[in-house]
């Protein structure tokens, strides 16, 4: 596996990109509306990465266009500059697990089974790092020119975005759930422990406040054209 030097310091600065831009995001996705029959409604980004149908993207696209025009302008500048942090994000959230299950792979015997797994898991994240980039220049595309997309392009497009979960889901639980029980037997390089216990505080303050932005932001919420949003 590769050998990475101060791969904790790296991967302390790649999780600080993913949280702040993570947050950021967060922020921005509580602008999102568009208009659904007669009535404002608001919406979130997993309604775009995972739509219901192939016409799901294009009503929501071509919902925000519908808005007052200072919804739809306000509405489309903040979905615009959340896939453009995401872009930033993607550059700390998929290095941070990849020198994460790195690190797990490089304490595993050589050849054994939980070595050519965390590998494994670590070379996965390119194709769904690529997915994730792909998902993006598609959404971005949709939002200048909405459109309904063709069965076998949703099929692919749902395929990627489930598949883009899946690796980061894993290979995040898989390796974060090593290093925990590494901690708690002792096995633990001990010039890291301050360092892990604040990653982990930021982790999870961090966790707290985009389940929070992301549950607020998915709650059904319906104003009827022209009311104060």
């Amino acid at each position: 596996m590769i050998s990475i030097p101060n791969l904790w310091y790296w991967f302390a600065a790649a999780l600080a990109l993913q949280l702040v831009f993570g947050l950021l995001k967060a922020r921005q996705q509580r602008k999102f509306r568009y208009l659904r029959g007669a009535a404002i409604t608001k919406f979130s980004i997993m309604d775009l990465e995972l739509p219901a149908s192939p016409a799901s993207i294009c009503n929501i696209m071509s919902g925000i266009d519908n808005l007052p025009p200072a919804d739809a302008a306000q509405t489309r500048r903040a979905l615009r500059m959340n896939l453009l942090l995401d872009f930033v994000y993607m550059a700390g959230a998929y290095p941070a697990i990849f020198l994460l299950c790195t690190y797990c792979a490089g304490h595993m015997e050589s050849g054994g089974i939980g070595y050519w797994i965390f590998k494994g898991l670590a070379f996965l994240l390119i194709p769904a790092w690529i997915a994730d980039l792909v998902e993006n220049f598609f959404l971005l595309r949709q939002l200048r020119r909405p459109a309904v997309t063709k069965l076998w392009f949703y099929n692919a497009y749902r395929f990627m975005v489930q598949f883009k979960w899946a690796v980061i889901g894993i290979a995040g639980i898989c390796a974060v759930s090593d290093q925990v029980y590494n901690w708690l037997v002792g096995r633990y390089e001990p010039g890291l422990v301050y360092l892990g216990f604040a990653l982990l505080g930021l982790i999870g303050l961090a966790c707290i406040f985009m389940i929070y932005r992301t549950v607020r932001a998915m709650l059904p919420t319906e104003k009827p054209v022209g009311a104060q949003v």
